[in-house]
């Protein structure tokens, strides 16, 4: 018997206990000796050193306890079955118990988290080197994974129009052992000369992933919208005069 019969990977509902019992008591001492293992690998699941259980003579419940505890991973996969049996010995004969399934169940989600706000990013042209920063045209958002892939994740990033702001680097890449660390992109507005009061040119900066052979190979990612604001000064007003000398000399004699 498994108490309860699904445990999750991980937290404080990740174990299940052993215990056996029979129909009616017997004159002889019983032992089962749990034997978990069929239907999945041993690294997903833990059992107590020891495997015994004992049932006395005149008893129907088992005593000691048997331990099946579930082993944490990052990676995102169908739930798990353990099928667990037991050989019984002694009991003038008891006949070994039917095997039951202990269902492990995963916890993690494949996805992949950008950090740029629902709005995206803002950043202004700044395309005066005298008036303004290096990287005042520059904004930047992370991109990491929600789960450990089984392989190589590669994320490719592109400017849907680059002649209004351009991203880099162009290509991420995530594995086993770095896939939670978020990675750094910045994107970099593309100057004009044109002075549109208000301008607010957009792009987007899609997500692709290929990631051939792994788990991740049909996930996408959400495209950041890269706003950029027009810096461009106002050109000046016309300004009329009148040359009143000039008027006058052309004036004729009376």
């Amino acid at each position: 018997m498994l108490t309860p019969a699904s445990i999750d990977e991980s937290g404080t509902g990740n174990r299940s206990t052993v215990t056996a019992t029979l129909s009616g008591p017997v004159s002889a001492p019983v032992t089962v000796t749990v034997a978990p293992g069929t239907g999945t690998v041993a690294a997903d699941y833990t059992v107590t050193a020891n495997k015994a259980l004992t049932i006395a003579a005149g008893a129907t419940t088992s005593t000691g306890m048997v331990t099946i505890t579930a082993v944490d991973n990052a990676v995102d996969a169908p739930d798990k079955t353990v099928t667990v049996s037991a050989t019984a010995a002694g009991g003038n004969g008891v006949t070994a118990p039917a095997a039951v399934t202990l269902t492990i169940e995963d916890d993690d989600t494949r996805g992949i988290t950008v950090s740029a706000a629902v709005g995206g990013v803002t950043v202004a042209e700044a395309d005066d080197p005298a008036t303004t920063s290096a990287t005042e045209n520059q904004a930047t958002y992370t991109v990491v994974l929600d789960s450990e892939p089984t392989g190589t994740v590669t994320v490719n990033l592109e400017s849907d129009d680059t002649d209004v702001a351009t991203v880099a680097p162009a290509v991420l890449t995530f594995d086993e052992d770095d896939w939670s660390t978020a990675k750094t992109v910045t994107v970099t507005a593309v100057a004009d000369d044109a002075d549109n009061p208000g301008d607010r040119r957009t792009v987007d900066i899609a997500h692709t992933v290929s990631a051939s052979g792994t788990d991740y190979a049909s996930e996408t990612a959400d495209p950041v919208t890269v706003t950029v604001t027009d810096d461009d000064a106002a050109p000046g007003g016309v300004t009329l005069t009148v040359d009143t000398n000039g008027a006058a000399a052309g004036t004729p004699d009376m």
